[in-house]
């Protein structure tokens, strides 16, 4: 607490005055978090002091962001496609699930991180190192704006659609197909979501008319 004052006296933050006469003082209060590790360990203890009915809220991304890496302006190109490497496994999963979950729920307001998310989770059961690396360049990328999120300007017009697309045998794997669908809100993206096709298509034609069938089932 004691560092978050000074931080608010080194910065100019605020000026104590009086309270005028006839104004009711907006009330505040501390929330207290842990920031930790991708490994789980403490990092270090955080204190905010937030106002004004205290619905301030911490920014997620905020507590899953590597300290100290640099951040990376690139996420992931669409053409990379994780596999199951010969990379040593990682001696605690755990670390990795817990990581790659944080990330599922963060697409819920980050759908830029969807299709990096989807290719993560594939290998909750056996992840290794270099899966480890690309859940860790997803974080390096989260940190260039982590305040970034859905936009929904009033002027949109209320009319719902819906565009998606899919490769051939993308997934180096199982030969399996991706599927990607997008839904907007007039202008404004509120939904997106990539999957791998049930069925391996046997040509491209194919692949088409399973990705049809699986927006109609949508």
């Amino acid at each position: 607490m004691k560092d978050e004052l000074d931080a608010f006296e080194l910065n100019k933050t605020w000026r104590l005055v009086d309270c005028p006469t006839g104004v009711k003082p907006v009330g505040c209060k501390w929330v207290y978090c842990i920031k930790r590790k991708p490994d789980g360990s403490v990092d270090r203890y955080k204190a905010r002091i937030v106002t004004k009915g205290f619905t301030q809220t911490e920014v997620y991304v905020d507590d899953i962001v590597l300290t100290g890496a640099k951040p990376a302006s690139v996420l992931m190109d669409s053409t990379t496609r994780l596999y199951q490497d010969k990379s040593p496994l990682l001696s605690d999963p755990f670390v990795y699930c817990r990581l790659v979950g944080r990330l599922i729920y963060l697409t819920t307001t980050r759908l830029d991180i969807m299709y990096a998310t989807q290719q993560l989770s594939q290998f909750m059961t056996s992840p290794t190192e270099s899966h480890l690396q690309a859940a860790k360049h997803v974080l390096r990328y989260l940190k260039t704006s982590p305040g970034k999120g859905l936009f929904f300007p009033k002027e949109s017009e209320i009319q719902l659609l819906d565009f998606s697309d899919s490769d051939w045998a993308g997934c180096p794997d199982t030969r399996q197909s991706l599927t990607v669908y997008c839904f907007f809100l007039g202008s404004s993206l509120i939904s997106r979501k990539t999957k791998k096709q049930i069925t391996v298509a046997r040509s491209l034609i194919h692949e088409s008319r399973i990705s049809c069938t699986c927006q109609h089932n949508l």
